[in-house]
């Protein structure tokens, strides 16, 4: 279905959905009801993939749980999962359509949602189905920074306020803004600030004291 809905293939998206519909011909009100929600939960996610938060995206998905919720026949359930996907499809035309500003601002907002894991330039080009090397050449483009040099930023600045705000251990804040373990923190960070995170925290509780 996510590729239907990406591709904007109507006739293919409504063609699983009659699939999904008929092969659960025996199950419950309740079941049915959870799988249209699914599905919408699915094309929610694509809107913000593609656009953030798009307009009127989450008055849309509420209004469409709600009538799914009421359940008052499967047709009608399925109407409003087609609706909702419709409205789905536009918003990824709408962001294709934009050109390549949208694309990189909603891979920035991945990133930024999502820079305490791990990464990857390829997984993400793949993901909004363009090459790696166009993805890097349009984010350095508008963004000013490689796709690494932004990763890298975003970590070490959400690294200092936890270094100054919090008293977690170097391990916890290692796996909290990416790394895998304290020691290559440690050297990343002292690259880029000319202290050991220890010194820093040092630092700046001791300059913060009056």
């Amino acid at each position: 279905m996510t590729l239907a809905l990406e591709k904007e293939d109507r006739e293919a998206f409504a063609g699983l959905l009659a699939r999904l519909f008929a092969e659960e011909g025996d199950a419950g009100m309740m079941e049915d009801s959870i799988r249209a929600m699914r599905v919408v939960l699915l094309a929610s996610a694509l809107c913000r993939k593609y656009n953030g938060e798009a307009p009127g995206l989450r008055d849309r998905t509420w209004t469409c749980y709600y009538a799914i919720r009421r359940f008052e026949s499967r047709d009608s359930v399925a109407r409003h999962v087609e609706d909702f996907a419709e409205y789905a499809i536009s918003v990824i035309a709408e962001a294709k359509k934009s050109g390549t500003a949208a694309i990189v601002d909603a891979v920035r907002g991945y990133i930024d949602r999502h820079y305490a894991y791990e990464l990857s330039l390829s997984a993400i080009a793949d993901d909004y189905h363009i090459s790696e090397t166009y993805l890097s050449k349009i984010f350095k483009k508008q963004v000013g920074k490689t796709f690494s040099e932004y990763i890298l930023e975003l970590r070490m600045a959400q690294a200092v306020k936890l270094l100054e705000r919090s008293d977690l251990n170097l391990d916890d804040i290692a796996g909290l803004v990416g790394f895998s373990n304290a020691s290559y923190f440690s050297n990343v960070f002292k690259k880029q600030f000319g202290a050991s995170p220890s010194s820093y925290r040092l630092r700046e509780h001791l300059s913060a004291q009056p």
